[in-house]
C-alpha cells in the first residue's frame, strides 16, 4: 500500500510535533508548516503531493 501524505497546519511550532506523532505512528508521511499561507501555497504548488 503506498503512504498516504497529510498536510499540517499550527503556529505553535510544539504542538505541530505532538500532532506528528499519530499519523506517523499509523504510517502516514505527514508535511508541516507553521502557518496557513505556508499551507495554501503547499496545497495550491503543481506538484503538491497532499492526499489529506
Amino acid at each position: 500500500m503506498e503512504a498516504v501524505t497529510i498536510l499540517l497546519a499550527d503556529d505553535e511550532s510544539m504542538l505541530l510535533l505532538d500532532f506528528e506523532g499519530t499519523p506517523t505512528g499509523a504510517g502516514f508521511l505527514v508535511t508541516s508548516v507553521t502557518s496557513g499561507a505556508k499551507a495554501i501555497a503547499i496545497l495550491h504548488s503543481a506538484n503538491s503531493q497532499i492526499d489529506g
